[in-house]
């Protein structure tokens, strides 16, 4: 009855099913599929990145503890975590019907559930029905019915969710400006009850999706239930991220943190990610006593042999530490965390040896108390209020800037540029006759921002004009607010007003010339590298807010006679350029520099523990390039 192009073509099909069975389509074939038929930028508003397949297995092996029990992974996206899950049954047992029947699949997304659904496929369970389904994890909850469909004929499987052994999940990167209506009112209710929970102050404005979700799957998980997530390594740095983390230890054990040492594990995106253990435990303040284990993988997994994989995730399972340098551990209760945190520290540094901060605490004392932290003038729109060379602006509103460390190549800076800073109303202009000033604002007037509108609309502040960018944020010594190789505090000449790509630090008393050399020793180089995180091209994100927090090694603790030696042994480093990390530990005169520092507090025997910990930490940064 069939017409015979029609036959030919289903012939065709059956025997490319036969030749092809889809149980052997590799993984990142299916990823391909995703990322080759969704526009990049749709994904990444959405927050899919496809996991490689050797991270979903490392992420199984490393979170679940009871493979006879259920699983889930509530974003699936193309099922590479989900087939992990599955695989890692039938390795373990051959009862494929209950390897299939306890792995739960869902997704927000129907698309990428289609491509999961292949990807579970398998010859041996093809009867079996998969529990697979769409459904945004904010309306997910025990007992709820999920609807499945039965591959022998299509008919609906109604089931019970359960509660679950082990989560594991590649949760979504959104960020807060990104999230949708519909997410942004789970993530509200959800933080709204860890407020409740907790009393932690939580500003849920800048908070990532990806942060609201463990404690919404807290929700799901079986008693001491253990959730194995990758998420951005943003929260390592942040005051969101130092939030999360702390609301983290009142819902669950933190127990183990994994960061790449050796370049980012997506390569199909610039996104640097970290791996998360959680155990679920009842919803209280924590003892300060519980262990996190940090854990730097300095390997190529892709690259290692099955023998070696499974030494580093047996390590990793059993908190022990691994012989030798793929992986290196330092552990930490929650009281050293916050002890470290409330120094400026940020939890990035935890993957190296910090330890000896708070040995060496009593040496130290608040950079706020000798120094004010500015964050230089943002104000918007560059080529209005930072006029290149022949502008015919009055000579009153102009005022010399330092825009950047780029071109500081010692350890002194001045100034390299103009800034625009008109105080007065165009009236009182016409009246003085300032006419390059009334030329160079009417430049301005008609010009649209990138989103079209009116730049008189967009820079309007209140009191102060449109066209005003005040020059208070002055400074006596600056660094980059993004560090790259070299870490160091220049000093400005005389007192300077420094934009928007710089932090910058006036002195409120002491020995200007003693300040700058603490600031340019090893040990503030550890403070800077420690501010922040590393972003997905290397370039290290620190914070004002941050830097206010730190400390610095103590000038009155410093005698008279060994102030003087300091400054003269810094006077000859000043003589060179600045270096980058790497070859500034490694110069003589530096190292003589440092010892003199440290021996004049009584902590000389910390020079190389503090070194290393620089050292590793920027090595771990820029391997992600």
């Amino acid at each position: 009855m069939l017409p015979d192009d029609v036959w030919i073509d289903i012939v065709d099909f059956n025997q490319f099913l036969n030749e092809n069975s889809i149980n052997e389509i590799d993984q990142s074939t299916l990823q391909n599929v995703l990322e080759s038929t969704v526009n990049i930028a749709k994904r990444e508003v959405r927050g899919q990145f496809a996991t490689p397949k050797w991270l979903a297995d490392f992420l199984c092996q490393i979170t679940t503890i009871d493979w006879t029990g259920n699983c889930a992974d509530p974003c699936a996206g193309t099922g590479t975590i989900a087939k992990a899950i599955v695989d890692n049954k039938n390795r373990r047992r051959y009862n494929v019907r209950e390897n299939i029947e306890t792995t739960w699949v869902s997704d927000k997304y129907a698309y990428p559930i289609q491509i999961a659904n292949i990807a579970l496929t398998n010859i041996d369970a093809i009867n079996i029905p998969i529990n697979l389904f769409q459904e945004n994890i904010f309306n997910l909850f025990v007992g709820k019915e999920i609807i499945i469909k039965s591959p022998i004929d299509g008919s609906d499987v109604h089931k019970k969710y359960p509660p679950v052994k082990a989560v594991m999940s590649n949760l979504p990167f959104i960020a807060s400006a990104n999230i949708s209506a519909e997410d942004m009112v789970g993530m509200t209710s959800v933080f709204e009850s860890v407020v409740e929970k907790t009393e932690l102050s939580i500003n849920t404005g800048r908070m990532d999706l990806y942060m609201a979700l463990p404690f919404k799957i807290h929700e799901i998980l079986d008693d001491a239930g253990r959730l194995g997530i990758i998420v951005s390594n943003a929260w390592l740095g942040t005051d969101a991220g130092r939030n999360f983390y702390n609301a983290l230890t009142y819902y669950y054990n933190v127990k183990t943190v994994v960061l790449s040492g050796q370049g980012r594990w997506f390569k199909n995106a610039n996104v640097v990610t970290t791996v998360i253990i959680l155990e679920k435990k009842q919803v209280g303040r924590p003892e300060g006593k519980e262990k996190t284990f940090f854990h730097l993988l300095n390997y190529d997994m892709e690259q290692i042999n099955d023998k070696e994989s499974n030494k580093i995730i047996s390590s990793i399972v059993l908190d022990e530490n691994y012989a030798g340098d793929s992986l290196i551990t330092n552990d930490y209760t929650i009281s050293d965390v916050t002890a470290i945190q409330n120094k400026g520290i940020c939890i990035n540094a935890l993957f190296h040896d910090a330890k000896w901060l708070e040995e060496i605490s009593d040496v130290l004392c608040p950079v706020k108390d000798y120094l004010t932290v500015i964050r230089g003038e943002r104000r918007g729109w560059d080529a209005m209020f930072y006029p290149a060379v022949g502008h015919g602006i009055e000579n009153e509103y102009i005022t010399p800037v330092l825009k950047s460390s780029r071109n500081i190549v010692g350890y002194e800076a001045v100034a390299d540029g103009d800034a625009f800073c008109c105080w007065r109303s165009l009236d009182d202009l016409h009246r003085l006759n300032h006419r390059g000033t009334i030329t160079w604002i009417n430049k301005f007037t008609r010009i649209n921002n990138g989103t079209g509108k009116p730049l008189p609309e967009v820079l309007k502040r209140s009191n102060c004009q449109w066209y005003e960018m005040k020059d208070t944020a002055r400074a006596d010594f600056v660094t980059s607010l993004n560090p790259d190789r070299r870490l160091f505090f220049a000093k400005l000449a005389e007192s300077s007003f420094i934009n928007q790509r710089l932090i910058g630090l006036r002195l409120k008393k002491g020995n200007k010339e003693l300040v700058h050399a603490l600031l340019n020793a090893v040990f503030e180089m550890f403070c800077i590298e420690g501010l922040g995180f590393g972003r997905g091209l290397g370039a290290l994100d620190i914070s004002k807010d941050n830097f206010e927090r730190t400390y610095i090694l103590n000038p009155e603790r410093i005698s008279e006679e060994n102030a003087r030696l300091i400054i003269e042994a810094f006077e000859k480093m000043k003589s060179r350029n600045v270096l980058s990390v790497e070859d500034e530990l490694a110069s003589a005169d530096r190292e003589a520099f440092d010892k003199l520092v440290l021996s004049s507090l009584g902590i000389e025997s910390y020079y190389n523990r503090i070194k290393d910990s620089v050292l590793s930490m920027q090595r771990a940064r820029l391997s992600v390039r």
